[in-house]
């Protein structure tokens, strides 16, 4: 068992889900106790930008090696052992750091920008159901 009590990455390597990326903060689990289930890797590292590398692992780059280590006999899986063979581009902490944290703008962006849209659907529905019921 592995606790996710910390930043990191989950990589689903067996089945339907095999090669999706997970980027894992504590702070948005819904326990405080949480476990990674079987038929998944957990990447952490003390030197890298998980969020850098989180991005890194859902570029076409990366996906088609890992499509290339994936066993297709079956269900599709792949092993700890053959992701580590893999290829990452890693350039200098400051630059990864430069990346997650605008990655972070943009995801709080998007958030608001989905939190406005359903705003705006809740308003339209309020006056679709005035002016129509």
């Amino acid at each position: 068992r592995v606790n996710l009590n910390q930043e990191c990455i989950i990589l689903p390597n067996v089945g339907v889900n095999c090669g999706e990326v997970y980027y894992v903060n504590p702070s948005m689990l819904p326990y405080s106790n949480n476990v990674l289930g079987p038929n998944a890797i957990l990447v952490r590292s003390k030197k890298e930008n998980h969020r850098y590398l989180s991005a890194l692992f859902t570029t076409s780059y990366f996906q088609c090696q890992l499509k290339g280590i994936v066993n297709a006999v079956g269900q599709p899986k792949f092993n700890q052992t053959e992701l580590k063979k893999l290829e990452v581009i890693l350039p200098p902490l400051p630059l990864q750091q430069d990346f997650a944290s605008k990655i972070e703008s943009i995801e709080k962006q998007k958030e608001l920008i989905a939190q406005s849209i359903k705003e705006t659907e809740t308003l339209f529905n309020s006056r679709m159901d005035y002016y129509f019921n």
